[in-house]
C-alpha cells in the first residue's frame, strides 16, 4: 500500500499528463448487451400515447379511440453499437413485443342499434430494424440523437369485444399501418428521452472509478474532460483532480500522438484499456519525491549483531564488538526526482538514493514500550517495520550512509489481479556518505557497501508487497488484466464485471 503513495502528485501542477481510457469493439459489444436488458426492462413501462383514428366511409364510419396501451410481452432485438469518427451508431434488428389496448368506436350509424362498441385490441410486432446517430457535443459531452429510423417489418392486429369489432376488423390494415406508424414514433421517443441518458450516464461515468483515496485530507481522482471517437474506439480523455486539506488542482489530459490506434485491433482485446503517459508518471513520481513518499524502513533477522545461526555478527564479530548486541534497520530513500523511462517492453528508472543504517536502539519503537530487545519479533522477518518511528530517532547519526545511484530495469506484472513489482539494478555506483564504523576493517565497511544495492532492490519489493490489487485503483470488478509498457506509455487492458458497473434505472 505504501508504493500507491507515488500516485500523490497533488504537490505539482501538472501541465502535460495524460490518462485515456479507451472502449474498443469489445468494450461496446458487452455494452450493446447490457442495453438490451436496459430495453427489456424500459420498454415493459413505456408509456404509449392514446391514439384516435377516424373513418371516414361505410357502416362504421366515426372516431376510433384506442386508449391503455400497453406492452404485455417484449423480446428485445439484437443491438450493435458501431464508433466512427463523427457520430455513435446504434442498429438493431429482430425482436418482438405483443401489446394490449382498449378500442372504443364513436359512431353516429351503429349508435342507432344499441350494442356497446368498445373492446380491446391486441397487436404483435416483430422484426424491428432501426438505426439511431448519436452526436456527443464538445465541451459539454453531452449526447444527442442526430437521426433516428425505425421499421417493424410486421404488425399484426387483432379486435375483440363487441359486433363492432367485426366491422372493425375490415379496416384492420388501414388500422395497423397506422398504429405501427405510432409505436414506431414512440420508440424514436423513447431512444431520445430515455435511452440516450442513460447510455450517457452509463460511458461518462467510468472516469469516477478511477480514484486512490490515501486518507481523509487527500484523494486522487479523475473526471471527464472530453470525447474523442474513430471508427475502431471510443477514448474519453480525462482530468486529474488533487484534493488535499480542502484544496483542489486540476489538470487537462491529452492524446500523445504516440498513442498508436492499431493498439486496439491486436489479438486478445480486452473491452477497456487505460493509457498512462510517461509524463504522466515522471510528474506523479516528481511529486512523490518531493513529498517524502519515497521511503521504507526494513527490518531482518539478518541484520542482529547477534544470534544462533546467520547474521552480520556471526559474519563479522568486529560489528558486534563495537555495537554490542543489536540489531540494524536500514532506511532507503531517494536523493533526487527518479528519472522514468519508457521504451517497447521495457521500463527503465535513474535512481540516485540513500541506504543508511541505523541502530535500533536510536529509535522510539511504540511497540517495545521504551523496551530494547535485539530479538523483537519487529525482525524476525523481512518486513517494512511501520511500528518504527524513523522520524524521531534519538541519535539522528546513522551507523553508516551510502548513497546508490545507478540504472535500473523496472519489471511490472498483473498475476491474479494485483500488480506486482521487481527492480533490478545494473551499472551502479556505491559511496559511503557517513560512517560510524571507525574501528571496522575495510573489509566489514566494503561488504555493508555491497548491500545497498539488494537493499534498495528489496526495498521496491517490499513496496509491492504481495501485490497492489487493481481494485485498489480501478473501483470496479475485473478479470483478464494485462499490463504492457510500450515507447512513452503504459497501457492497462482488462475485462469488466458489468453487472456490477451498469445501473438499468431509466432517465426521465
Amino acid at each position: 500500500m505504501r508504493f500507491i503513495g507515488i500516485f500523490v502528485g497533488f504537490l505539482q501542477i501538472l501541465s502535460t499528463t495524460s490518462m485515456v481510457l479507451r472502449f474498443t469493439d469489445k468494450g461496446l459489444h458487452r455494452l450493446a448487451s447490457y442495453t438490451r436488458v436496459w430495453m427489456n426492462q424500459t420498454i415493459r413501462e413505456i408509456h404509449i400515447e392514446e391514439y384516435a383514428h377516424r373513418i371516414q366511409r361505410g357502416i362504421a364510419a366515426g372516431e376510433l379511440n384506442l386508449q391503455n396501451i400497453t406492452v404485455r410481452e417484449f423480446i428485445p432485438p439484437l443491438i450493435r453499437y458501431r464508433s466512427s469518427e463523427h457520430a455513435l451508431y446504434m442498429t438493431t434488428v429482430g425482436g418482438e413485443a405483443r401489446l394490449q389496448a382498449e378500442w372504443e368506436l364513436d359512431s353516429p350509424f351503429l349508435a342507432m342499434l344499441a350494442l356497446p362498441f368498445q373492446g380491446q385490441v391486441k397487436s404483435t410486432i416483430s422484426g424491428l430494424q432501426s438505426e439511431i446517430a448519436v452526436h456527443i457535443m464538445p465541451g459539454s459531452n453531452e449526447f444527442v440523437v442526430h437521426h433516428c429510423t425505425a421499421k417493424f417489418v410486421d404488425f399484426g392486429l387483432k379486435l375483440s369485444g363487441s359486433v363492432a369489432a367485426d366491422f372493425l376488423h375490415l379496416f384492420r390494415a388501414i388500422l395497423g399501418k397506422a398504429m405501427k406508424r405510432r409505436v414506431e414514433e414512440t420508440y424514436c421517443r423513447m431512444i431520445t428521452n430515455k435511452l440516450l441518458p442513460w447510455l450517457q450516464h452509463q460511458i461518462t461515468r467510468f472516469p469516477s472509478y478511477l480514484e486512490i483515496n490515501f486518507d481523509k485530507n487527500v484523494r486522487l481522482s479523475q473526471a471527464l474532460h472530453s470525447i474523442v471517437m474513430s471508427n475502431t474506439f471510443i477514448d474519453l480523455r480525462m482530468k486529474n483532480k488533487f484534493e488535499t486539506n480542502g484544496h483542489l488542482i486540476e489538470t487537462l489530459s491529452t492524446l500523445p500522438a504516440s498513442f498508436p490506434e492499431e493498439l486496439s485491433s491486436l489479438e486478445n482485446q480486452r473491452m477497456l484499456e487505460l493509457f498512462i503517459d510517461e509524463p504522466t508518471l515522471q510528474e506523479i513520481i516528481s511529486a512523490a519525491h518531493f513529498s517524502d513518499l519515497l521511503i521504507a524502513n526494513i527490518t531482518s533477522p539478518f541484520l542482529r549483531t547477534e544470534c544462533d545461526m546467520l547474521c552480520l555478527g556471526t559474519l563479522f564479530p568486529e560489528l558486534a564488538e563495537e555495537l554490542g548486541p543489536t540489531s540494524l534497520i536500514v532506511i532507503v530513500k531517494t536523493v533526487s526526482t527518479p528519472i522514468i523511462k519508457l521504451l517497447e517492453n521495457h521500463a527503465f528508472m535513474f535512481l540516485n538514493c540513500s541506504v543508511e543504517m541505523y541502530d535500533s536502539r536510536t529509535f522510539k519503537n511504540p511497540s517495545s514500550s521504551g523496551k530494547s530487545d535485539s530479538r523483537d519479533e519487529n525482525v524476525s522477518r523481512d518486513i517494512i517495520d511501520n511500528n518504527v518511528d524513523i522520524t524521531n530517532p534519538v541519535v539522528r547519526d546513522p551507523v553508516i550512509s551510502v548513497e546508490v545511484s545507478g540504472e535500473a530495469a523496472l519489471g511490472m506484472v498483473i498475476r491474479d489481479s494485483r500488480l506486482e513489482g521487481r527492480l533490478k539494478l545494473k551499472n551502479t555506483k556505491a559511496i559511503v556518505l557517513e560512517s560510524k564504523l571507525v574501528d571496522m576493517s575495510q573489509k566489514t565497511v566494503d561488504f555493508i557497501v555491497n548491500l545497498a544495492t539488494p537493499f534498495l532492490e528489496d526495498a521496491v519489493e517490499l513496496f509491492f508487497g504481495n501485490g497492489i490489487a487493481i481494485n485498489q485503483i480501478f473501483k470496479v470488478d475485473s478479470r483478464n488484466e494485462s499490463l504492457s509498457v510500450h515507447e512513452g506509455f503504459v497501457r492497462l487492458q482488462t475485462d469488466l464485471f458489468l453487472e456490477d458497473v451498469l445501473s438499468y434505472s431509466s432517465f426521465s
